[in-house]
Parts: C-alpha cells; structure tokens; sequence
C-alpha cells in the first residue's frame, strides 16, 4: 500500500509539456523618440560610457515609479516579477499594463510561475490582448495531488 501512495505522490512531480511550439521574443532597441526616451537622452548628455540609477528603497514609492513609468510608456515595456500576486498593488499594475496596451504599447511580462497559483485565468485573460505577451518562468504542473510541490521541493532538494 505505502509504494502505491509514494508512485502517486511521485506522479504529481510531473512537469508541463515543453514540446509546443514557441514564439521568438525580444526586447526593442531604445529610442529616444519617445516620452521617456527625450528624458533618458537629456539626463545622458555628455555622459557617454556613464551609467546611472536612482535608489528606492520604500515599497510604496517604488510601486508609484512603476506605475508611473507605465503611463508614459509610449513604445515598449518589459516587466519581469518573481513576486506577482492578485492583491490592490497587483491589480493596479496589471490594469496599468492593460491600458498601456490599449494604447498601442508593446508589453513583455514575465513572471515566476511558482508564486502565481491562482491567477491563471487573470494572467490568460491579460494575454489574449494583441499587445500583451505573459511569459512564465520556472513553469509547474498543477495537476496531482495536495501537497505535491512540497513533496518536489523536498526531492528536488534531495537530489
């Protein structure tokens, strides 16, 4: 009985099929034609092989700069979380990206697949916009039994 048990709970260990095909994807060249391209070349006059960054160190200021970078994207965003969760702060980034996107702007999201569960019908949903790519890393199965990831983690740690 207990072998029967453990090839079950190992079964849950499965991995999503990575046979499907696949689309190319890369970032676009910067342009300084753009709202925040102008910004980035005159902050950039005369430093040429300098590079910079501006620090934020509160949580709450740092959300405000994202979302304010994505309302005056005008071309391009490239957004790549390992913490993405469904809460006020997630909802009002993914409804930013949203009407970036409404907009005409390209945007590229990329998120860890292991701190998503839940919101696959959200984050499909934002993917069915013609100017909206979702990507996942560390892509899991959801298929199997409770506690499967704990028993994967615990092997994979194992091995």
């Amino acid at each position: 009985m207990f072998g029967v048990v453990l090839l079950t709970l190992l079964a849950g260990c499965g991995t999503v099929p990575f046979d499907f095909p696949k689309e190319d994807s890369r970032a676009l060249a910067p342009s300084d034609t753009t709202r925040l391209g102008q910004a980035v070349a005159e902050r950039s006059k005369g430093r040429a092989n300098e590079s910079g960054f501006y620090a934020l160190t509160d949580g709450l200021e740092a959300l405000g700069a994202r979302l304010r970078l994505i309302e005056h994207a005008d071309h391009t965003i490239d957004a790549q979380y390992f913490i993405f969760k469904g809460d006020l702060a997630g909802s009002l980034f993914a409804g930013k990206l949203l009407r970036a996107a409404d907009r005409g702007v390209r945007v590229r999201f990329l998120l860890d697949d292991i701190y998503i569960s839940g919101l696959d019908p959200e984050l499909a949903l934002l993917n069915s916009h013609p100017n909206i790519e979702v990507r996942l890393f560390n892509p899991i199965s959801r298929q199997g039994v409770p506690g499967e990831f704990l028993l994967c983690l615990q092997i994979a740690l194992i091995s």
